[in-house]
């Protein structure tokens, strides 16, 4: 019998993963945790520069066009802010840090998908069988992964650390060439603090978006490695069926498709993906029992 408190913690941790929709976890953490480490880059980078995040970096009057003098010395200063940023180390998490965030997501999509397959026909204690799990954790909070579960979410776990460290780097060879065309410009001084504003807000939306999509491909690939532990070799495709869902998706809603090979979800260029596996595709796989299981 569990304790008052003890019950309250777990329906708290299920409100903070609330299925957003069936088979789509919440990405509340790992968006958080992606935030945190853009804003750490920012702080880093903004220090690198020289820049006071509360200074008003533009000059009380306005100037005429700059002098050749005065031209040389921004290209000169360009040069030296490159050469910081050059020099700048932008530390990433490490994959087990990214795999431990990502965990609470993981574990709500082993809930789902082994639901959905219990759901499709299959009785919990032949789900358990399957699974090599005790029947008692097949549906409910305590969720122990499996073998092919866990490698999913180490695999992600590895994919998300290689996409945070290449938006770092973006962001560093943006800015570089921004300021560079500031310098040419004679406007370096002026416009170097909203230059670099601009173009971090513009990276933090774009980590914000690869978050979003992490989690969805997480989400994919647990049921995908559920799907196939337990025997299922075939799904339905459901599309979200909504505005924002893509023609070529909404296409393949009802549609069987086998885990052995991906449909096509794109007709211009020929690619295949799982739900969940295409960028922010929020489609989801239902499972198909065969009758002689």
């Amino acid at each position: 019998m569990r304790s008052r408190a003890e019950r309250t913690r777990r329906l708290a941790d299920a409100r903070a993963w609330k299925i957003d929709r069936s088979g789509a976890p919440s990405p509340r953490a790992y968006l958080q945790f992606v935030g945190r480490i853009t804003r750490a880059c920012k702080r880093l980078i903004l220090r690198a520069l020289g820049l006071d995040r509360t200074a008003d970096a533009k000059d009380p009057k306005p100037k005429g066009p700059p002098t050749p003098a005065e031209l040389l010395a921004e290209q000169e200063r360009a040069r030296d802010l490159a050469r910081r940023l050059q020099l700048l180390r932008l530390v990433p998490p490490k994959p087990s840090e990214v795999e431990a965030v990502g965990a609470p997501a993981a574990r709500q999509a082993m809930r789902t998908a082994r639901r959905s397959v219990e759901n499709a026909g299959v009785p919990r204690t032949e789900v358990a069988l399957r699974l090599g799990l005790d029947a008692s954790v097949v549906v409910g909070l305590d969720i122990a992964p499996t073998l092919a579960e866990q490698t999913a979410l180490t695999s992600w776990a590895k994919t998300g650390t290689d996409l945070i460290v290449s938006v770092g780097q973006e962001l560093v060879a943006g800015l570089d060439e921004h300021i560079q065309q500031a310098a040419r410009a004679g406007t370096l001084t002026a416009d170097l603090r909203q230059v670099v504003m601009d173009r971090l807000g513009v990276s933090e939306r774009h980590a914000q978006l690869i978050a979003r999509d992490q989690i969805a491909k997480l989400n994919g690939q647990i049921t995908q490695a559920t799907h196939k532990a337990a025997g299922i070799t075939h799904y339905r495709w459901r599309s979200s069926r909504d505005q924002r869902t893509r023609p070529d998706h909404r296409a393949l809603d009802g549609t069987t498709q086998a885990w052995a090979d991906p449909p096509v979800v794109d007709e211009r260029t020929g690619r295949r993906e799982h739900p969940g596996g295409d960028y922010q595709c929020r489609c989801v796989a239902i499972p198909i029992v065969d009758d002689e299981d």
